[in-house]
């Protein structure tokens, strides 16, 4: 079990500790240059896959415990991670386009989990020729819990202490402490808060 890390052009700005790549499991592919890649020494447990083309910058923090994530950064694009992820299973995040994900602390992700800032092709206005569609960031606050299979789509925001159900879609803003689901996702309860441990 190891963490391998590829660096072909040598010109990028890699902060692993050599302990942490070798308890942690996965791969690191840096396509491009001037990439910024650092994790947390303090992680539990990491399997990663990530792939960085041009001027990307991922910072993933301590604690993490994480089954499986897939990350995929087009040129210019972010990706944070806060303290203490949880993955129960296997997350994807995607931005094939310059945009950003950011994941406030305490977050955790059931399996099949998918957060895109894209819709990965072009919606075009017939009369102007120009797309509609640009990338949008995702911003989830702290203590956001996602279902199984949630997706989440671009330019989404959900709140600090928020909860989105199983097979939901966010794709808009979900306040704090709240409870959503759904296709879209809506909210279904305001002034809750969750708790990892059976209570």
């Amino acid at each position: 079990m190891a963490l391998t890390i590829t660096d072909p052009t040598g010109e990028n700005i890699i902060e692993i500790s050599d302990e942490l790549r070798g308890k942690a499991n996965g791969k690191i592919i840096l396509s491009g240059r001037k990439n910024y890649v650092r994790i947390a020494n303090t992680t539990r447990n990491l399997n990663i896959y990530a792939r960085l083309g041009h001027n990307c910058r991922l910072q993933i923090g301590a604690n993490i415990n994480c089954q499986s994530l897939g990350i995929f950064q087009a040129k210019d694009s972010l990706v944070e991670i806060g303290d203490d992820f949880g993955c129960n299973g296997k997350g994807n995040l995607y931005l094939h386009e310059p945009s950003a994900i950011s994941i406030g602390n305490g977050c955790l992700f059931a399996d099949g989990v998918m957060l895109t800032t894209s819709d990965m092709h072009s919606i075009v206005d017939i009369s102007t020729g120009t797309r509609i569609n640009p990338a949008q960031d995702i911003y989830l606050g702290h203590r956001v819990w996602l279902g199984l299979n949630a997706m989440v789509l671009k330019g989404s925001r959900i709140g600090n202490g928020s909860i989105v159900g199983a097979h939901s879609l966010v794709s808009g803003k979900i306040p704090d402490n709240c409870s959503a689901a759904g296709n879209p996702a809506k909210v279904l309860r305001e002034g809750i808060t969750w708790n990892s441990q059976l209570l």
